[in-house]
């Protein structure tokens, strides 16, 4: 399906050349096993083995299988579409020879017409030919008589031609002329708004009689081989834009193909209505091909293939496009399949605002040249607003599958995730790990990572994000979204661009039953129509970090012991156990919590403490026990994570203190003196840690927080603290 060369899979050698005028005609390159018959004329002329008037010759002997198609040459064409040697000859015609031009006038005269490449006559015209733009044989046209067409008499706004040497071609003709007229004109121009094609009445030549649109049933196997292209639309004379077009339909095809094609190629006749800002209409080429494949669904939403190759005879493309989401929309790096298969942005377009953004995308390029920003300027919000939207529904699966491409039109395919599988988050015994994502992201494209956490012993979850994503730099938007499923839960969706830094980072405590997810995706986009992302600050990189630090709660005990003797002699010996249980806090104005780290507080807890302090001859005995009330005034523990939130160094740091109240029963008893007893509530220091010059604690390598110092008094003083501590993390 092309429209005087709109490129497609046979090919993107392109207008303009490689300046190999002088090469000679030799064999292709013995490493092209596999290609097309267009890739491998491509490479030959990249590679100067043939020069560029030889390349288009072959270009038109593959398009229309002419057996003068060398067969070192000939590929597998079982799945090619169109050509682009038309746009590449008529850009190219003032410098091709004579001889060239003879060649292949041919093939751009209708087949209805005595020198085409369908009529076993060809017509001959005397006089040197033309260097500026025509067909000499359409300045003196004869009709091949063996041709008809449909309607016979004046109405309509089409004419189906047909070889009424074929058997059944009369009904066929019928059937296209009826599909033309009733449903793909009355869709795409008076539904959606797009141009209808130019009458060539006022051309004189191959104009098929009249200002009618003509299309033209051909057997493009007409010298023996395999006919593959469904369909070309080209100008009735050589143009560049805004030009009444033909067009030829391969009558090969089966019914539904045939009807699917014809929608295809009268949306190319109508891009040649339009008098676009660029000097051709081949500036276009991916617009006119993912736009004319979009048209086949704008007309026919349920069009079965009838090869098979997928559910609707459209979404054969499609695999291409979704395989490769992380190039370009507008991308032919990776053939013309994935050009074709880009046709799901404008679907995407007409079902989630209204098909007659198309229009207006087509109208936007009278005033705009590139053919990325005519549609930036016309659709609602540019891609800036309308590309994160896509690249969300282009997930097409749960939880946005209702609502997507599976949803509307029963499309499965899914876009390829980075790495090509699930990433499986798995410590393997490590106490941690990161995962750094690439955030070089091309213009208008994507990145799909999805994660799957299939180790229990994953605590603390970190997604650090896309520097680009949260602070919004000149030439750079990136957008990032994300799907998760937590335990015994569904799909859900959030967008983790909307709050600036706020999105910095994203965390999940695996310990919670809450926050603790199986399944994650990132997308991420960028939406802008120029700008690759291709240089991250160094340490910046969007990454997934995980631990074994526990993040919900520790449990376990603690005991501080004090020996000490002061100047005057007087000793004073005390120890406070506790048994413990820390609990998550975050503040109400920190919801998330802060970046690697947690605070903890008393969730529940009980200390007993025991004081003898003697200063002869007297002696001070306490004993205190009982419950201790939560919240952070009874003790607080900091922990540092161990996930990698930028460029610092993974802290597995704890710090804390912890001391309450308790009933206390104290005796001071001295010589000769009786005893005083009093009952009340005292204060008990049960968790301290050494300071980060005496001893750095830290979360040990399986995920608990364990060990003991022991301090020496400095003079006058004298004496030791012991301080001991066994906490364990805890899961729900």
């Amino acid at each position: 399906m092309g429209s005087g060369g709109s490129g497609g899979s046979a090919g993107t050698g392109g207008v303009g050349g490689s300046g190999c005028t002088d090469a000679g005609v030799v064999s292709a390159d013995a490493g092209s096993a596999g290609k097309t018959s267009f890739e491998k004329i491509d490479d030959a002329f990249k590679r100067c083995v043939i020069s560029e008037e030889v390349a288009i010759t072959y270009k038109f002997f593959a398009t229309f299988k002419d057996p003068r198609l060398p067969a070192e040459y000939q590929g597998d064409d079982s799945d090619v579409i169109d050509s682009d040697a038309f746009d590449w000859a008529y850009a190219r015609w003032s410098a091709l020879s004579d001889r060239t031009k003879e060649i292949i006038e041919p093939f751009l005269v209708p087949p209805a017409y005595k020198g085409s490449w369908a009529s076993a006559a060809p017509a001959t015209v005397g006089g040197v030919r033309p260097q500026t733009i025509g067909i000499p044989i359409c300045r003196q046209p004869t009709y091949d008589l063996n041709w008809a067409a449909k309607p016979a008499d004046q109405n309509g706004r089409v004419k189906v031609w047909y070889d009424t040497r074929v058997a059944g071609a009369n009904t066929q003709a019928d059937e296209v002329l009826a599909a033309l007229e009733t449903k793909i004109w009355p869709t795409l121009v008076d539904m959606v708004g797009l141009k209808g094609p130019l009458s060539d009445a006022a051309i004189t030549g191959c104009n098929g009689g009249d200002g009618r649109l003509d299309v033209y049933l051909v057997d493009m196997a007409t010298h023996g081989q395999t006919a593959t292209d469904l369909g070309e639309t080209f100008p009735v004379q050589l143009a560049t834009k805004q030009y009444p077009a033909f067009i030829l339909l391969n009558r090969s095809l089966a019914p539904d193909e045939l009807k699917g094609s014809a929608a295809h190629e009268f949306a190319h006749a109508s891009q040649w209505a339009y008098p676009v800002a660029a000097f051709g209409l081949s500036s276009y080429k991916w617009l006119k091909e993912a736009t004319a494949q979009w048209a086949i669904d704008a007309v026919y939403p349920n069009l079965p293939d009838p090869k098979g190759i997928a559910a609707q005879f459209e979404q054969r493309k499609a695999p291409a496009f979704m395989d490769t989401p992380d190039e370009s929309l507008e991308s032919e790096q990776k053939g013309a399949d994935r050009v074709y298969g880009s046709y799901l942005f404008f679907q995407f377009l007409a079902r989630t605002l209204m098909p007659s953004v198309i229009a207006s995308v087509w109208n936007a390029t009278t005033s705009e040249s590139n053919q990325v920003l005519a549609v930036d300027k016309g659709i609602p919000g540019g891609f800036k607003e309308q590309w994160p939207k896509f690249a969300k529904l282009l997930w097409n699966q749960d939880p946005v599958n209702t609502n997507s491409f599976e949803g509307w039109d029963s499309l499965m395919t899914t876009p390829k995730v980075r790495g090509d599988a699930i990433l499986e988050v798995n410590l393997r015994g490590a106490p941690g790990a990161t995962q750094r994502l690439n955030g070089n992201i091309a213009h208008l494209a994507s990145h799909y990572y999805h994660l799957r956490i299939s180790d229990p012993n994953v605590r603390s979850f970190l997604f650090l994000n896309h520097p680009f994503a949260t602070i919004k730099t000149a030439g750079f938007n990136v957008t990032t979204q994300a799907f998760f499923k937590k335990e015994g839960g569904i799909w859900q969706y959030e967008h983790w661009s909307d709050e600036g830094l706020k999105e910095a980072t994203k965390s999940f405590c695996l310990d919670i039953t809450a926050e603790r997810i199986q399944e994650l995706v990132i997308v991420m986009s960028n939406d802008d129509p120029k700008a690759d992302v291709t240089m991250i600050p160094d340490g910046s990189e969007p990454r997934i970090s995980v631990s074994n630090v526990g993040c919900w709660r520790f449990k376990g005990t603690t005991s501080v012991t004090d020996k000490v003797t002061d100047i005057s002699g007087r000793t004073s010996n005390s120890t406070a156990d506790a048994t413990i249980t820390f609990e998550r806090w975050r503040p109400a104005q920190m919801p998330d919590g802060a970046a690697g780290r947690e605070t903890f507080q008393v969730e529940s807890g009980a200390v007993i403490g025991s004081l003898v302090q003697t200063m002869a001859p007297c002696t001070l005995t306490s004993n205190g026990a009982g419950p201790m009330p939560a919240g952070l005034a009874s003790g607080t523990l900091l922990v540092d994570l161990g996930v990698d939130y930028g460029p610092t160094t993974l802290s597995r740091e704890v710090s804390g203190s912890g001391g309450s109240e308790a009933q206390t029963h104290t005796e001071y008893v001295c010589d000769m003196a009786p005893p005083t007893i009093t009952d009340g509530i005292s204060s008990w220091s049960w968790m301290e840690f050494p300071s980060e010059m005496e001893m750095k604690v830290e979360v040990k390598a399986d995920g608990t927080i364990q060990g003991n110092y022991t301090s020496t008094y400095m003079a006058p003083f004298s004496g030791t603290k012991t301080m001991i501590w066994n906490l364990v993390p805890q899961r729900q």
